[in-house]
């Protein structure tokens, strides 16, 4: 394992990564590292549905895309007997 000094850093920043550490019951030290473990880690590329939703977000819906249905569904199957 390597280690890593920084110097300079702000008070108020230190408070809070701090706080933060003793929330999540870590050293200062553990707390950092998971915060930069975290940061630094490669983006999950988003899932096929998510790129078509950007995608086609901005283009109009047609006026025909409507679906008419000629009756209401039928009540739902009754399982209260299957055993």
């Amino acid at each position: 394992m390597s280690d890593l000094l920084l110097r300079n850093i702000d008070p108020e920043l230190k408070r809070r990564l701090a706080e933060q550490a003793k929330r999540h019951k870590r050293s200062l030290s553990a707390e950092a590292t998971a915060i930069l473990a975290e940061t630094l880690a490669p983006k999950k590329e988003k899932g096929l549905g998510t790129q078509l939703v950007e995608l086609f977000r901005d283009t109009p819906v047609p006026d025909d895309f409507e679906f008419e249905y000629d009756e209401l569904p039928g009540e739902p199957p009754d399982f209260s007997d299957f055993k």
